[in-house]
C-alpha cells in the first residue's frame, strides 16, 4: 500500500460495510457473524457502540474498537481502561499481536487486511466529501413547493412515529407508568449524546417513584441523583458531605445500588452540560414542580411550557460545575436553547404518544401544534438545507428535514423521498 492508512478511513469502511463480509472468522479462525455493525461514537471511549456479533455459538452484544494495527489497543492504554471492558470486537487493519482482556482471554480479533478493496482506500477522500450531501440540492428549486411541503409533513410525522415507538417499548417495560417513562427519557435527553445511556441508566436505579417521595426537599433528591450516579463519596466540601450523609441514609432506606461514577464523560461538554449540573437542575425542576407529568399534558400555551422547564439549580451550583470544586459565579439556569430541545426531543414525543395511546386526535394536534409553534433547530443538516434554497421556518419543518436527511438523502432512497421522485421522474 503506498498511502498512510489512517484509522478514520477504518471508521468509514467499517460504517459502509464496504469490504468482504463473507465467511468472516476471528482470527484464530472462529466463524464470525456481524448482525449490527454498532453505532459510530465520536466522543471518549470505543468506536461503535451497542454492536450485535455471534462468535462461533455464543453471541455477542457490546463495543467494538477499530485499530490499525492491533498493537494500537496497548499503545492507546486501552487495557486500564474501564470504558473498553465490554468490548466485544476488535476490528484492524493488522493483527501484528495478540490482544488480551484483563481476564486473561484474547480479544476477538477481525483483521481487514486481505477485504477491503484498494480503490475504496484511493477514493476514500473523495467519498468522505460526500458524506453530507443532499443529492437533490442542486435540483431542488426546480421542485413544486407543495412537493416539498408534503415531504416535509411526512417526514416529520415519520420521525415522530419513529420516537413513539421507543416510548411504547419504554412504556411496557415500566408497566405502564407514565411518570416514570417520562422521568426517563427526561434524564437521558439532559445527557446528550455523550452521556444519555448513563442517565438512562441512572433513571433505572433511581426511578421517579422514590424521587417522588422527596420532592418537597430539593438537597435530598440532589443526595439521590448525584450518589447514585456516584459522585459523591469523594468530595471536600461541607455542602457534598452534607449530601453524602444524606443519600447514605436514603441509599439503606430504598436498598439503592449507584452507579460506579466511571460511565460519565466530560470531555468535549461545554460545563453548562456537565451530567452534575443536569441532575440539580432535575432537582429543581422536580422540587417547583412535581406533577410535571400532569402539567405537560393540560398546558395551555408553548410560553407556558418554555416556563416549566426554565427552572435554576440550588445556590451551592452558582459557584459549582462539580462537586466540591468551586468555579465562577454563574447561577446554572437551563437555556432558552435547551429548553427547546427538551420540548421538541422529548415533550412533543410523549405528548404525541399519549395522544395515539388513547385515540385522542386533539391531543396528537396539539403536539403537532407545539411544534409548529417552537423555533427550528440550527445544525449542520438543517444549514445544509438552507443552503439549498429550502425556508425552515419552525421546528416542524427542521424534525421532518432532519428526519429527510437521515433516512432518504444519506442512503441514496431518493425514490421513496417525493421530492426526489419528483426529480427522477419528470
Amino acid at each position: 500500500m503506498t498511502h498512510i492508512l489512517r484509522e478514520e478511513v477504518l471508521h468509514f469502511i467499517w460504517r459502509s460495510h464496504r469490504f468482504d463480509t463473507q465467511n468472516l472468522t476471528t482470527l484464530h479462525g472462529s466463524p464470525l457473524h456481524i448482525e449490527n455493525f454498532g453505532h459510530y461514537n465520536t466522543n471518549a471511549g470505543p468506536d461503535f457502540t451497542d454492536g450485535i456479533v455471534t462468535i462461533g455459538d455464543t453471541k455477542w452484544i457490546g463495543h467494538i474498537e477499530i485499530h490499525v494495527k492491533a498493537s494500537d489497543w496497548n499503545r492507546h492504554g486501552h487495557s486500564s481502561d474501564p470504558a473498553y471492558r465490554n468490548v466485544i470486537l476488535h476490528v484492524v487493519h493488522d493483527a501484528d499481536i495478540d490482544i488480551y482482556a484483563e481476564n486473561g482471554i484474547a480479544i476477538p480479533t477481525l483483521e481487514l487486511r486481505n477485504r477491503i478493496d484498494p480503490g475504496i482506500l484511493r477514493n476514500y477522500e473523495r467519498l468522505k466529501k460526500n458524506l453530507s450531501g443532499i443529492p437533490c440540492e442542486k435540483s431542488i428549486h426546480n421542485v413544486p413547493g407543495v412537493v416539498i411541503r408534503t415531504a416535509i409533513e411526512r417526514s416529520t410525522v415519520d420521525r415522530l412515529e419513529t420516537k413513539c415507538r421507543k416510548i411504547a417499548i419504554l412504556l411496557h417495560a415500566l408497566q405502564n407508568n407514565w411518570e416514570e417513562a417520562l422521568h426517563t427519557c427526561l434524564l437521558k435527553y439532559l445527557g446528550l449524546k455523550i452521556n444519555g445511556e448513563a442517565f438512562e441508566h441512572l433513571a433505572r436505579l433511581l426511578p421517579f417513584k422514590i424521587l417522588k417521595k422527596h420532592t418537597g426537599n430539593q438537597s435530598q433528591m440532589e443526595a439521590l441523583l448525584l450518589g447514585q450516579s456516584g459522585m459523591l463519596g469523594q468530595r471536600n466540601d461541607t455542602y457534598t458531605h452534607k449530601l453524602d450523609r444524606e443519600y447514605q441514609y436514603l441509599k439503606t432506606k430504598y436498598k439503592l445500588s449507584p452507579m460506579t461514577g466511571v460511565e460519565w464523560k466530560f470531555l468535549r461538554l461545554r460545563p453548562s452540560n456537565f451530567p452534575t449540573v443536569r441532575m440539580a437542575q432535575v432537582a429543581a425542576l422536580y422540587h417547583q414542580h412535581p406533577r410535571l407529568f400532569h402539567k405537560i399534558i393540560h398546558y395551555d400555551s408553548h410560553q407556558e411550557l418554555f416556563s416549566l422547564f426554565r427552572v435554576t439549580a440550588s445556590e451551592y451550583w452558582d459557584t459549582h460545575y462539580i462537586p466540591g470544586r468551586i468555579s465562577r459565579f454563574r447561577p446554572k439556569k437551563i437555556g432558552i436553547t435547551a429548553v427547546r430541545n427538551l420540548l421538541i426531543n422529548v415533550v412533543v414525543p410523549v405528548l404525541f404518544h399519549y395522544g395515539n395511546s388513547r385515540g385522542d386526535s386533539l391531543i396528537r394536534e396539539k403536539a403537532l401544534a407545539l411544534l409548529s409553534e417552537i423555533r427550528p433547530e440550527k445544525n449542520v443538516i438543517t444549514d445544509r438545507w438552507r443552503r439549498a434554497g429550502i425556508r425552515i421556518n419552525s421546528a416542524f419543518d427542521s424534525q421532518g428535514l432532519i428526519q429527510l436527511k437521515t433516512i432518504s438523502c444519506d442512503k441514496f432512497k431518493c425514490l421513496q423521498c417525493p421530492v426526489g421522485s419528483h426529480i427522477l421522474t419528470r
